[in-house]
């Protein structure tokens, strides 16, 4: 059985090649900001690319190069994606609403480790059940067989608002809260960042990766 694990680095783009920006360990190596099991980029709705030769500074060739046909005199480089930052989505993070009474006291009780909201309604969306409540005495508590759900009265939700981590606007802003430390340091503009993503492929039986030690098969860069 394979896996697929997804490492995000920052670069940044001069006279069309891209180059490391850190930040980087001890050792002076390039270190991702994110590792995630699932595919980030994916989730921002923007513009994808794969990072072509001609856009491999020496110095991001000196953190993803990989072995190669060394008698045929060519390099090979670890395949990478990238986006900019600036088509990164905009947007907060901080999930706003009516939710179940008893779905706020279970994720305060458990200091916000245990994300079970399961029911949610906008504010215009319960000032129409309400109203109905009131009005009309329309009550909506009952158990739905196919949806597996219970409605609930409007009396039986309040106003929270929570941090939802599992939302791209969340991984937008870690992205982002790296880069406004980095490239200050560096006097790089923001047009100019690049996110880079690395894809590596594991095997569980066997407990090895596809990673920068060894060319994959489907990896056709070279210069």
């Amino acid at each position: 059985m394979s896996t697929y694990q997804y490492a995000y680095y920052l670069g940044y783009k001069k006279d069309n090649q891209i180059y490391p920006l850190g930040p980087f360990n001890e050792a002076g190596k390039l270190k991702p900001i994110i590792n995630r099991s699932y595919d980030t980029l994916h989730r921002f709705d923007c513009e994808i690319a794969e990072v072509t030769d001609s856009e491999f500074s020496e110095e991001l060739y000196q953190e993803f190069e990989c072995d190669g046909d060394k008698r045929k005199n060519k390099r090979y480089h670890v395949p990478l994606k990238k986006i900019m930052l600036k088509d990164l989505p905009e947007g907060s993070f901080i999930s706003r609403g009516f939710f179940p009474v008893n779905e706020v006291n279970d994720y305060e009780k458990s200091d916000g480790t245990k994300h079970c909201f399961y029911d949610h309604k906008t504010p215009s969306v319960y000032a129409e059940l309400l109203k109905n409540e009131i009005q009309l005495g329309k009550k909506t508590r009952e158990y739905d067989e196919y949806e597996q759900t219970n409605y609930h009265y409007a009396t039986d939700y309040m106003f929270y608002a929570y941090p939802d981590y599992s939302s791209k606007y969340y991984e937008s802003f870690l992205i982002k809260m790296f880069v406004d430390v980095l490239r200050f340091n560096e006097e790089i503009l923001e047009k100019d960042i690049v996110i880079l993503e690395q894809e590596t492929k594991t095997n569980t039986n066997t407990n090895t990766s596809t990673n920068t030690n060894t060319v994959p098969e489907y990896l056709p860069y070279t210069i």
